[in-house]
């Protein structure tokens, strides 16, 4: 089977890849026209007995991520819907707020920063805490719900 062919072959599972992408059939046709002229181009760039798919799939991806960028360059945004939504707070604000956090955490009694980080920060279960430190479910409770209220009385 000829190079040609083999692509020609492709062009089905390449156009629903592209819908997949471009999300309208303009934009798919438009990607997987751009992909197989791309591809017929630099068909010496192909070494023969590797994947021609993966190789075409590469290339409408690329296509895909190019026109992203080429687009994305001019934006319509009349009412500025848009801007507003990638607008966001100064950064150094919720760095504050994580350095308020750390200082209130580490006046914390020892046995109480334990119990929290266990179930507050990696999420295990009360139970799977209690295991790991070898103590009651109860008592991780106690110590996670008086380290909240702690943490909470010194961060307001």
């Amino acid at each position: 089977m000829t190079f040609e062919e083999e692509l020609v072959g492709l062009r089905p599972h390449l156009f629903r890849q592209a819908m997949k992408l471009a999300r309208t059939i303009d934009g798919a046709e438009d990607l997987l026209q751009d992909t197989m002229v791309r591809a017929l181009t630099n068909r010496t760039q192909f070494r023969p007995g590797t994947n021609l798919a993966a190789w075409t799939f590469t290339i409408l991806r690329n296509q895909f991520i190019s026109s992203k960028r080429r687009d994305g360059r001019i934006l319509d945004d009349p009412d500025d819907h848009h801007t507003m939504a990638m607008a966001m707070d100064a950064p150094q604000e919720p760095r504050e707020d994580f350095r308020d956090f750390l200082d209130a955490f580490i006046t914390l009694p020892l046995k109480m920063q334990q119990a929290l980080y266990l179930v507050g920060l990696l999420g295990h279960e009360y139970g799977e805490a209690a295991e790991m430190l070898d103590l009651p479910e109860g008592t991780i409770k106690s110590r996670v719900s008086r380290a909240r209220t702690k943490l909470e009385k010194a961060l307001t």
